[in-house]
């Protein structure tokens, strides 16, 4: 199974990934925001897939991805995906995010991102399948 590296200021968000992934068989890590998550992915001796939010106080999502672009060593191990509530333009899915995973999103909607591009299973699935609406959290 995956490591997961959950990245959200909203405590009840971490949670709730932590409780459903580790359901799944997968392990978590969990961060309150970015402003770790490089050093994390650095230190890490396995492949980690991020879920990370965009918009957290300190170090946002957008920076993370920002600082992330240009390393090569990171980017060949480990796998971000980005969770936003907002919607527009200005949230498309950044490089070098393979997906976006809209607010409010599924459990089922989770579970198949991790499927689907957890380091070494990524597949070429389209953005749009995280969009897709049913029940929520």
């Amino acid at each position: 199974m995956a490591c997961v590296l959950v990245v959200d200021d909203d405590r009840s968000i971490r949670e709730l990934l932590r409780i459903v992934l580790e359901g799944e068989g997968h392990r978590v890590l969990v961060l309150p925001d970015g402003s770790t998550v490089i050093e994390t992915l650095e230190a890490s001796h396995e492949p980690l897939m991020v879920l990370m939010d965009l918009m957290m106080p300190h170090v946002s999502g957008w920076q993370v991805c920002a600082g992330m672009r240009d390393r090569s060593d990171l980017l060949s191990r480990h796998v971000v995906v980005v969770m936003t509530a907002a919607y527009g333009p200005e949230t498309s899915c950044p490089e070098p995010a393979v997906s976006l995973l809209r607010k409010p999103f599924t459990i089922d909607a989770v579970i198949q991102l991790v499927a689907q591009y957890s380091p070494g299973q990524v597949a070429s699935v389209p953005v749009a399948a995280a969009d897709a609406p049913s029940a929520s959290m």
